[in-house]
């Protein structure tokens, strides 16, 4: 029996992770995979696998999700924040659970192909929705994030996920070439289709910065300057990604730039009314709670959005603070922010000579500060897949090949 669930254990692994942006259309899948791992684990963990939990960057994790829950168990309404704290707790599943698999290889060749498997569905939704409305109008959320499987902003994170993992495979040599050559272009093509900005911007710096991380700088030259060529072209011909990032639907041309990103941007309001809680109110210490938090920032909207429309917009949507750094420092105070900016500034100076963990590290940390990743189950478990390969052996052995 042991030697059987060895055998399938990394391969429901493998199901476990490649379900995961799945999950709107089969939202019990990932829990019912989750039940097999935990109940196989015991059966085929080894004791020296747990040394991986004893490294500074996990220990870092561990204790940020410490500090929050006794946090929220003292100070704050625990039955309250009981499905944010669960959801932050659950980070280091994706990490725990891998440690009887070791080496990652598979497991970037599973998630690339979910990601392909997501684009694809999409590609055909869009068509289907372009043949219907006639229409290709995407540069509000709505719409979009009713055709995509995954909103906007998250799939457009597993394309740049699913680049740099690529990357690393070209490196290391394990499939065709052309394949991921191919799935770099596809997904570099799909974020600008879809107007995901915090991807474009992403890509546009990893292409950038990966020319510094080899010997083979013309080659990876040439993707960075194929990126400028096809962001041009993008431009020119995509009126939704003039208007997400230009705002070129605005009536009034007499505006900087600045000004229309103030006005058009939802975070910089968000971000406006989270910088007067924290200076009205002592918080610094133990935080507001997370959904305390929220209701926080519901009475700002209500006093700080003038229009009408708007205001309900914001009201009904409960925005959270899209900022994960923002959001521990008014949900669980300061020292919670700090713990996570010590996290990051751990693995950036322990990889920083490492493309693929730099790449990962970054991503992670562009992504956290426009987005409260550990608000979703999605992004709390892409959070410990990500770590899974940041601390991973195999992975940084093949990153000091990358020349």
């Amino acid at each position: 029996m042991k030697s059987i669930i060895n055998k399938i254990y990394p391969f429901i692994y493998l199901v476990f992770c490649f379900a995961l942006p799945l999950d709107r259309y089969a939202p019990a899948l990932p829990n019912i995979i989750l039940i097999f791992l935990l109940g196989s684990f015991p059966f085929i963990i080894k004791k020296e696998d747990f040394k991986i939990l004893k490294r500074k960057e996990v220990l870092l994790l561990g204790l940020l999700i410490t500090y929050v829950v006794i946090n929220s168990m003292l100070f704050q309404d625990f039955t309250q924040d009981l499905k944010f704290t669960q959801k932050i707790a659950s980070t280091l599943l994706p990490v725990i659970l891998f440690l009887p698999i070791k080496y990652t290889n598979n497991l970037k060749i599973s998630l690339i192909i979910s990601v392909l498997c997501c684009i694809l569905y999409s590609l055909f939704q869009i068509c289907i929705y372009y043949i219907n409305s006639g229409s290709f109008e995407f540069s509000s959320g709505g719409v979009i994030n009713e055709i995509l499987p995954v909103e906007r902003l998250y799939l457009g994170f597993i394309c740049v996920l699913s680049v740099v993992l690529s990357i690393s495979l070209l490196r290391k040599n394990q499939v065709k070439y052309r394949c991921l050559y191919f799935n770099i272009l596809l997904c570099s093509i799909f974020v600008f289709l879809i107007v995901s900005r915090i991807a474009v911007i992403l890509l546009l710096i990893l292409f950038f910065i990966q020319i510094f991380y080899t010997r083979y700088r013309r080659k990876f030259a040439m993707f960075f300057f194929l990126f400028i060529a096809v962001a041009t072209i993008a431009f020119t011909t995509n009126k939704n990604l003039n208007q997400r990032f230009f705002y070129s639907q605005s009536t009034q041309k007499q505006k900087g730039y600045i000004e229309l990103l103030k006005q058009w941007e939802p975070r910089f309001l968000i971000w406006d009314c989270s910088y007067n809680i924290i200076t009205t109110n002592d918080i610094w210490i133990t935080g507001l709670g997370f959904s305390k938090t929220k209701d926080y920032l519901v009475s700002c909207y209500k006093e700080v959005v003038k229009q009408d429309r708007r205001r309900k917009y914001f009201v009904e949507s409960r925005f959270n603070t899209h900022n994960q750094f923002i959001d521990f420092w008014l949900s669980a105070g300061v020292l919670s922010t700090i713990i996570f900016m010590c996290f990051f500034a751990f693995l950036f100076l322990k990889n920083r000579k490492l493309f693929f963990q730099t790449a990962l590290i970054l991503s992670l940390l562009l992504f956290s500060s426009v987005e409260n990743i550990f608000h979703r189950q999605l992004g709390c478990y892409l959070f410990g897949i990500i770590l899974v390969f940041l601390v991973n052996e195999d992975d940084k052995k093949s990153s000091t090949l990358q020349g």
